[in-house]
């Protein structure tokens, strides 16, 4: 995942806002994919942890992680947590010219809620994104794709 030095160390500066829980690293240093290493996956899930800010409240939002069959289920959920943090905008919309001030620090809490939420195996998907819009949008692709197949081969 290739950020823009704008978007480094933007969400360590606000406080009072947490965006979702994580539970503990997991070891990547098995292969995955066809040939590529973790050390990919790795950058990208230390980089949106590092995103995600803490703060006293200890709310926790029980989103189960895209997996490739919950789709529909994951994107009403990720959706409604963007919605709630203020970042929809920042998924639906073309980065405005001139960029508002405080849109970078909304990127990185977007990108963070996005990755976050997805098995190290989609995750895969958006390792050469640079946007939260970039990743919705691959995810959008790959798995509106593969739910409309399924449902024509049951028909």
């Amino acid at each position: 995942m290739r950020l823009p030095s704008t978007h480094q160390g933007m969400i360590d500066d606000v406080p009072g806002q947490r965006l979702l829980s994580y539970g503990p690293s997991h070891d990547y240093s098995a292969r995955v994919g066809a040939g590529r290493s973790t050390e990919a996956v790795s950058r990208v899930i230390s980089f949106c942890r590092e995103r995600v800010a803490t703060d006293g409240d200890q709310a926790k939002f029980l989103i189960t992680k895209l997996n490739g069959s919950n789709y529909q289920i994951w994107k009403l959920k990720v959706k409604v947590l963007l919605m709630k943090y203020g970042l929809w905008d920042v998924v639906n919309h073309v980065k405005p010219e001139p960029t508002p001030q405080g849109w970078y620090q909304r990127e990185c809490k977007a990108i963070a809620a996005i990755c976050l939420t997805v098995e190290d195996d989609q995750l895969l998907h958006l390792t050469q994104l640079e946007t939260a819009r970039e990743m919705w949008q691959a995810l959008q692709r790959l798995h509106e794709r593969s739910s409309i197949g399924s449902r024509l081969s049951k028909a």
